[in-house]
This record gives structure tokens, C-alpha cells and sequence, in this order.
């Protein structure tokens, strides 16, 4: 997923409760409530785990109801079953409003967590055009002709595969941030 820094494969523990960073929830003009404190972040080791600030603006005014119809997914190669426990660990824990997680916010409007598809585990593969991508559109019941997708995949685009293997799929890659804009060494 791109909403954050660092990667989850560059970590090693397992985020808790009892190590997360209290902070901010609202910056800019968003809303006038900037001293609104929650969870903005959650300690991997040494490493703390941070939402790029535009993602949590997205996450935000998606919670608001600013997006009807729309609804949210994710598509994640993380390499390992820890990267992928730690991801999961990490939604859980960072809020997108107070006492709201990013979990949450991803699961609104679904009965179950179908809409994610995080890992390498199969039937998921480290080739998310080929395996993440119909999962979701099978399982979610959302052609590819009504899903926007967003990736900082570096190598083959996502842009290219996309169009080439799931034809009507609306895609963009975006670049990779320095983890020193979110998610940094603590």
C-alpha cells in the first residue's frame, strides 16, 4: 500500500498498543479541531510507522461521507507472513479520526475484509496484477471498469500491466516518498 512509510517488508516487530505515537489527527485547514489528538503512529522496532499526511486526509474526508458510492480496497504484496502481520497489526492501531482506525475506515460499507488482499500467501503472489487484482475484482463483485488503483510499484508500471491483463482498470503509479516525509527511524 502506498499510505505509508516505511515498507512494511523493512520491519521486524510486531506494533503494539503500548508503543504507538499520539499526535495530531488533523493538519492544514481541514479542520479547525487541529489540536484533535489520536494514534499517528505505531512502532515496528525502531521504526515508527506513519501515514503520509495526504493519505490520511483521503481516509478522513472518505470517513466524512465526502465520497458516496465510493468504497475502499487494498492491494498488498508484502513478502512475508510478518510483513503482512505487521501491516495488519498497524491498521489496527493508527487512527484516522479519534477512535477510529484505518481498519475501520477500510472496512466501511463491507461485511467482512474481502476488500483487502495483503501478502504473498498464496492464492496471492508477489505479482499483484495477476493474483490481488481479481481477487478483488471477484470477491469484491467491482469490475475493473469502476476501480481507480494508486501504486509506487518501481519496475514494470502498474500502469502497463494493468492495461495489458485487466483491461478498463484506471491506474496510476505514484513515487516512492522518502521515509523521512513520514514513517522514519525513531
Amino acid at each position: 500500500m502506498c499510505v505509508w512509510s516505511p515498507e512494511m517488508y523493512e520491519l521486524s516487530v510486531l506494533p503494539t498498543r503500548e508503543k504507538v505515537e499520539m499526535g495530531p489527527l488533523f493538519v492544514g485547514d481541514q479542520n479547525s479541531g487541529s489540536d484533535v489528538q489520536g494514534v499517528v503512529g505505531a512502532r515496528s522496532g525502531s521504526y515508527m510507522i506513519r501515514l503520509f499526511p495526504q493519505a490520511r486526509r483521503v481516509f478522513q474526508d472518505y470517513h466524512a461521507g465526502r465520497f458516496p458510492g465510493m468504497r475502499l480496497a487494498a492491494a498488498s504484496s508484502a513478502d512475508t507472513p510478518l510483513a503482512v502481520g505487521i501491516g495488519r497489526a498497524a491498521m489496527q492501531l493508527i487512527e484516522i479520526v479519534p477512535g477510529v482506525t484505518m481498519e475501520e475506515v477500510f472496512l466501511k460499507g463491507w461485511e467482512d475484509d474481502r476488500n483487502l488482499q495483503v501478502g504473498r500467501t498464496p492464492p496471492l503472489s508477489s505479482e499483484k496484477w495477476a493474483t490481488h487484482f481479481p481477487r478483488l475484482r471477484d470477491l469484491t463483485g467491482i469490475p475493473y471498469d469502476k476501480m481507480l488503483f494508486f501504486d509506487d510499484y518501481c519496475g514494470v508500471t502498474i500502469v502497463e500491466l494493468s492495461s495489458a491483463n485487466a483491461p478498463g482498470w484506471c491506474a496510476s503509479e505514484l513515487p516512492m516518498a522518502s521515509p523521512r516525509e513520514s514513517g522514519s527511524r525513531a
